[in-house]
């Protein structure tokens, strides 16, 4: 359709939509050069061919700006971003060609627009992709693994687990990432061939009737790996694997006010506590608070999980200068990862708070090597009792053993799990893992929620809203020795 005389804007007003868009092909993966085209528009006039997607993050309960107890699932929000500009010719037709960016998968929106009004508009679905780096090595060599076009949105199609030789590893997530997972795992197991599979698994397994369902256009993937001979590859030693501090900003305005050098610390750390404009020459005590109580034992008004208080421990007693402020350096005794709340207390009340988090720290295996059987001792501290850092989970040679919780000794873990395998390097990886979102709204509310992502280990770590990677390797004896005893 040709309308002379008329702008584009002239056409918009008169019309709902103007012409015809066509992508050219309607789908593929991140990448994918499209051609566009358009039919019928307004003549010799300039649009934007505009990409609408989302930003996606997880939902996590606040409390003065800090995430705290309640996993909520996730929060969503639209974005749109400008692919290029277009002409139409005398005729009022265009070609043009764009790459579909690196975004979320699914069906996406693609309008043509003329200022901020929409002429007409195609459709473009991100089909899910994956490379994974290298191909072969010997055990373990780390195995990058990427997944690009993952789409958390909707219920099935953005929820993936890793299998490694049909062994469930964990789950993989790209909420915080636009779509892209990047994550490594080890190399383990005996030379020879390994298959690594990826599955849609939003109900928390695979559904293996995929291609006779409505999701039969999901893609799944298998990748295999050749473990070679060779000198195995082993992870850092555990204290070059802990999160590192996280400067803190001096807090602006009047008043009275407390600051931490670092808003987040590995467990254990020194950390100094600053506070000014409190009371000149007065004494006051520094007070760090644990969360103490038990999700599972605790109940009120029919839940679990509402037990939860506060207790104060003093770090350590501060007299103000003239001008009411001080410094104090700590180390706090308490092994109870996530938010605390830091406080400067005068006998009666709450003069200042302030907010810092602590990481967890993992410990090196006990033993480290040893026959089949042997009892492996992981001990973690920092662990957290939210619902989001409550949980790690523990993975043998890529198969997940199990999880466990911080609550029972206030943040720490001692987890036992035991050597399998012919004798040789076997890995122990730790991961974060969410604790169930309805476990403190009843137990009984939507009991088939998905997608189910809990007691199982993020392999994704970095997009965990807090997460968190130790590898370990123990050495599989064929007979027992005096120095691993």
């Amino acid at each position: 359709m040709t309308i002379s005389g008329e702008t584009a804007t002239d056409t918009v007003k008169q019309s709902k939509f103007v012409g015809r868009v066509r992508l050219t092909p309607e789908h593929g993966p991140v990448g994918t050069d499209v051609l566009a085209e358009g039919f019928g528009l307004p003549a010799n006039s300039e649009f934007t061919l505009v990409w609408e997607s989302y930003d996606a993050e997880w939902k996590i309960e606040q409390r003065d700006g800090v995430d705290w107890n309640q996993f909520r699932g996730l929060r969503f929000s639209d974005r749109q971003e400008n692919l290029i500009q277009v002409s139409t010719d005398k005729n009022g037709d265009f070609k043009a060609q764009f790459e579909i960016p690196e975004d979320f998968g699914g069906m996406h929106d693609v309008y043509l627009m003329a200022k901020d009004r929409k002429l007409n508009k195609a459709g473009f679905r991100i089909d899910l992709s994956a490379k994974m780096s290298p191909s072969e090595g010997p055990v373990g060599t780390p195995i990058s693994i990427s997944l690009y076009g993952m789409n958390p949105a909707h219920p099935i199609e953005g929820w993936y687990q890793i299998y490694y030789d049909n062994k469930m590893t964990g789950f993989v997530t790209a909420v915080q990432s636009k779509g892209t997972a990047t994550f490594n795992i080890p190399a383990t197991g005996d030379v020879g061939t390994h298959l690594i599979a990826l599955e849609d698994a939003s109900f928390g397994v695979p559904y293996l009737g995929l291609e006779c369902s409505p999701y039969a256009y999901l893609k799944t993937f298998q990748l295999p790996f050749e473990l070679t001979p060779g000198e195995p590859v082993l992870p850092p030693p555990i204290q070059e694997q802990l999160q590192l501090e996280q400067p803190a900003a001096v807090p602006e305005g009047e008043g009275a006010c407390l600051w931490t050098d670092d808003f987040e610390i590995p467990c254990g750390a020194a950390f100094t506590v600053f506070g000014r404009g409190l009371p000149a020459n007065q004494t006051l005590q520094i007070r760090w608070l644990d969360i103490v109580g038990d999700r599972v034992s605790e109940m009120n008004d029919g839940r679990f999980g509402t037990g939860f208080q506060e207790m104060p421990v003093l770090m350590g007693e501060v007299t103000c200068d003239a001008q009411g402020c001080f410094k104090l350096r700590v180390v706090p005794e308490s092994v109870q990862g996530g938010a605390h709340v830091i406080e400067a207390w005068d006998g009666k009340a709450t003069l200042a708070q302030t907010y810092l988090r602590m990481t967890k720290r993992g410990y090196p295996l006990r033993p480290k090597a040893g026959p089949i059987g042997t009892p492996i001792t992981v001990e973690v501290d920092g662990v957290s009792w939210t619902e989001h850092e409550n949980l790690i989970a523990i993975n043998y040679d890529n198969s997940l053993v199990g999880y466990a919780c911080g609550n029972d000794l206030m943040g720490k873990i001692l987890a036992k799990i035991h050597a399998t395998g012919t004798p040789g390097w076997h890995f122990i990886d730790v991961y974060p893992a969410f604790r169930t979102r309805r476990f403190s709204v009843g137990i009984d509310e939507e009991i088939m929620e998905v997608p189910y992502l809990y007691q199982k280990s993020i392999v994704t770590w970095k997009d965990h809203p807090h997460g968190f990677h130790f590898c370990y390797a123990f050495k599989v004896e064929a007979h027992s020795t005096k120095e691993n005893s």
